[in-house]
């Protein structure tokens, strides 16, 4: 990918893209409808845990969706290329993986996790928390990467960083997003962070790093 120099964003609209943002997911994080379901395991709030972080990230999007247009920028030039057959095509293979997870699941109602990979950590209870779970992960995977790789990244680029910064520090807003566990797992966050970085920057388009995004998020169905 070519560096990108033009059209500058300006840095006041990027602090509120990359600082405010992250700044208020940590502030959810510490919620009590977040802290009574991650840390004390009180599934009367799963949904409000859930439907408060997919309010940010449509939020997030919004502003720097906002920001792009108003500084020139279009879909494509933020990464986002592919052709509405494809999009249709990859989101139904997508869907049907998440339905075969929660099946499976319910078919398998193991005391112990069938994966044990995070992003997160959760114990979903039930096939509606489950089901649940699959909107709010294609919602993580096209929010994020929307915002932290294709807004970020070529936002920072667009003030001179250069690549290797632009990605260290759009991966550091991204890892506050996951709020205090993105900050205890900072390491683990930032490593991941900078892999769907470097995917975006290769292929030169969101597409692949949301695919490979939406399915790591939902490996936490076999929890």
């Amino acid at each position: 990918m070519k560096e990108q120099v033009s059209p500058r964003v300006s840095g006041r609209a990027l602090a509120v893209v990359l600082i405010a943002f992250p700044l208020a997911y940590l502030v959810n994080s510490g919620m009590p409808w977040s802290r009574r379901f991650t840390a004390e395991g009180d599934h009367a709030y799963y949904l409000p845990f859930l439907v408060s972080i997919m309010l940010l990230h449509w939020l997030s999007v919004a502003v720097a969706w906002r920001v792009a247009r108003a500084h020139g920028y279009d879909l494509s030039g933020l990464g986002l290329v592919t052709s509405p057959r494809r999009a249709l095509v990859v989101g139904a293979v997508l869907v049907l993986v998440a339905g075969l997870g929660v099946a499976t699941r319910e078919l398998y109602p193991a005391q112990e996790p069938l994966l044990r990979i995070p992003p997160a950590g959760l114990h979903l209870d039930g096939w509606v928390e489950r089901a649940w779970w699959v909107p709010f992960s294609f919602t993580a995977a096209f929010c994020e990467e929307f915002v932290y790789r294709g807004f970020g990244i070529t936002a920072l680029r667009s003030r001179g960083h250069p690549s290797w910064r632009a990605v260290a520090l759009a991966s550091t807003s991204w890892c506050l997003v996951h709020g205090l566990g993105g900050v205890l797992l900072f390491p683990a966050y930032f490593i991941a962070g900078v892999g769907f970085s470097a995917l975006f920057l290769w292929r030169r388009s969101l597409v692949p790093v949301m695919v490979v995004h939406v399915l790591i998020v939902l490996t936490v169905l076999g929890s």
